[in-house]
């Protein structure tokens, strides 16, 4: 979950034909989704960039304490959230630039909220592998992990849901 500087993000235009033949094919629905998540994918980059973590997010349990509301696999709401998962992941895998996992897990969560799909949490965990200290990021929904590999995830000691802060609070004081 390291931070991502600017000299880390990669610029990636490779096999362009191959990629313009798969985009020809892409329904309008498709279409909005793909450049959602890329607008997403672009804000979530600059909130990690310019916020400072004790501005950026907060212990989810203050905002919306309690257990999960359980979700079936097979819901609309469900099917929505993947679709939207999809897009994501296509977008981070082949778009402007390759976004580290908060970056992702940030911009899934904010979609998943604009498309009125509540109760998405990012969740941190941390992992030592032959002395080797390594953090991670991802989303869950009803209790499921969404956009992410579920395996790769439980190989961390979950930390802490996080939210992202919805309005930056500036405290000015009044000098008369």
């Amino acid at each position: 979950m390291d931070s991502l500087s600017l000299s880390e993000t990669t610029l990636v235009l490779q096999k362009p034909q191959r990629i313009v033949t798969r985009l020809a094919r892409q329904s309008s629905a498709e279409w909005s989704d793909l450049f959602a998540a890329q607008k997403a994918l672009i804000v979530a980059q600059l909130l990690v960039w310019t916020r400072p973590v004790g501005r950026f997010v907060e212990d989810a349990q203050n905002s919306s304490p309690g257990v999960q509301e359980p979700i079936r696999r097979n819901s609309k709401t469900w099917r929505e959230a993947l679709r939207i998962a999809v897009a994501l992941r296509r977008v981070a895998d082949h778009g402007l630039v390759r976004p580290r996992c908060l970056v992702r897990s940030v911009a899934l969560s904010r979609m998943l909220e604009q498309r009125g799909i509540e109760g998405s949490r990012v969740r941190v965990g941390v992992r030592r592998i032959d002395g080797e200290f390594s953090a991670h990021a991802w989303v869950e929904l009803g209790q499921h992990v969404l956009g992410d590999d579920a395996r790769n995830v439980s190989s961390f000691a979950q930390l802490l849901g996080v939210s992202v802060v919805k309005k930056q609070v500036t405290k000015r004081s009044l000098t008369a």
